[in-house]
This record gives structure tokens, sequence and C-alpha cells, in this order.
């Protein structure tokens, strides 16, 4: 699939497309980075940095690190 992305910006996706894109990329391992920091940069701006995490609402995992944005 990178062979077809490989012209695409992913900033100038709308965010449907590159969750789109970016979970086919993701899900046969070829997701190149800058659809990486792309997701995770929307990721960050969406949350306001805030230390929101999917731990929050689940039994706690001690083994499970949260990871900086």
């Amino acid at each position: 699939m990178e062979d077809c992305m490989s012209g695409i910006e992913p900033r100038r996706l709308t965010n449907k497309e590159l969750v789109r894109i970016a979970a086919d990329m993701a899900h046969d391992g070829s997701m190149p980075q800058n659809f990486q920091i792309e997701v995770v940069r929307r990721l960050n701006f969406y949350t306001q940095g805030a230390g929101v995490s999917i731990a929050d609402e689940s039994p706690n995992n001690p083994a499970q690190l949260e990871l900086p944005l």
C-alpha cells in the first residue's frame, strides 16, 4: 500500500481519510513515518495534550506505562 500512498501528504487529509488510510497501513505494517507523525500530532492536538488514557477506563495494569504526548 505504501507505493500507492507515496505521493499523498498526510497533513492534507481530512481526519476521516487519515484514520482510514493509516488504519489500513498499520494493519499490513506499511505505515510510513510521516503518517505515524501526523496521527500522533492530531491525537495530541485534539486531546490538547491531556493525560487521557484508555487505561483510565479499564482496570489498572501495573505493567502498562503511560506514553508522554
